[in-house]
């Protein structure tokens, strides 16, 4: 199954290649995860060569490499097929739904939210009240094969998309966001060493920018 996929979507394309599709198994994906998860938190990978990172980013580093190590609870965690089989009725239920892309990024993000957040699973009332809520606050878009009927009021904005970010997802964005930075150093060391002792002097000059006699009477008062 794929996991790029929201809930809404992964209906859409079980429909079409039901039979065909290979299952896999829970245990099996959750074995496949914590082993790809081991080589992340690794404690022999160590931190780039040559270069020497400040303490606060290799403590940032080390903090999140940790948190990938930790294994989710999957205890009172909802069943696939369950959620799936929730969806199902609830989207039979509800004809006048627009099951696009963008409505089901949407919806998922806002079940995400109510689990993460609230501990709220699933359940034909949730996806009701994300229905009602995110087509109240013009994040879900209208069939654009059913035309507008007279009297309807249009929306002023076009919709957004519902956002929410798991903290699975903003582990991997910090990670990300902190290789990048040691990326940006490295590079920056790099350049640094083919300088000579005039142009790093000049360089850290421009770095610092020029203090105008105003702005030191400003900050004087």
């Amino acid at each position: 199954m794929n996991e790029n996929l929201n809930r809404f979507q992964r209906y859409e394309a079980k429909r079409a290649d039901q039979r065909n599709a290979t299952q896999i198994s829970r245990a099996d994906a959750v074995a496949t995860r914590d082993k790809r998860r081991e080589t992340w938190a690794s404690p022999h990978r160590g931190q780039p060569s040559g270069l020497l990172l400040d303490q606060k980013t290799l403590a940032l580093r080390a903090s999140l490499l940790n948190d990938r190590s930790k294994v989710e609870p999957t205890a009172t965690a909802v069943p696939e097929s369950t959620v799936t089989a929730i969806i199902e009725t609830w989207l039979h239920r509800n004809p006048n739904y627009y099951n696009s892309d963008f409505n089901g990024v949407s919806m998922n993000n806002f079940l995400a939210k109510a689990w993460h957040e609230k501990g709220v699973t699933p359940s034909i009332e949730l996806l009701d009240s994300a229905f009602t809520w995110l087509n109240a606050n013009g994040h879900l878009e209208n069939d654009p094969r059913i035309p507008r009927r007279r009297g309807d009021v249009t929306r002023t904005a076009c919709p957004s998309i519902f956002q929410y970010e798991t903290p699975q997802q903003s582990a991997e964005r910090e990670l990300n966001e902190a290789n990048d930075a040691t990326e940006k150093r490295q590079r920056e060391d790099a350049e640094n060493r083919s300088l000579s002792f005039e142009e790093l002097k000049r360089k850290a000059h421009e770095g610092r920018g020029v203090i105008s006699r105003a702005s030191i009477l400003t900050f004087q008062g």
